[in-house]
């Protein structure tokens, strides 16, 4: 079977968030991130694939703790909420053959 294929969307989304509890409570910005793949088969076996993720290069943050920063980083780092920033725009290409 020949043909394209586009899949548009593949949205990740996550409301805002709160982390920890009482007076060092924090919260996190919810975000959507949006990817796209798309695909032309030559044949049953055979065909070329490219995806690209965070195609606007939203800049958000995956989760959140608390610690002591300045412990890792240094006296000038004093903010005990940590994030994990998420991952940037990525684009991929590829051939798929199947035996």
């Amino acid at each position: 079977m020949r043909g394209g294929e586009i899949v548009g969307g593949q949205p990740r989304h996550r409301a805002p968030v709160v982390f920890g509890e009482g007076p060092e409570k924090a919260s996190g910005d919810g975000y959507s991130v949006v990817g796209v793949r798309a695909e032309y088969r030559f044949s049953e076996r055979a065909s070329v694939f490219a995806s690209i993720d965070n195609l606007f290069d939203e800049e958000y943050a995956t989760f959140g703790l608390f610690g002591q920063a300045d412990e890792v980083l240094g006296s000038e780092f004093d903010e005990p909420y940590f994030v994990g920033p998420g991952a940037p725009r990525a684009a991929w290409v590829g051939f798929r053959i199947e035996l």
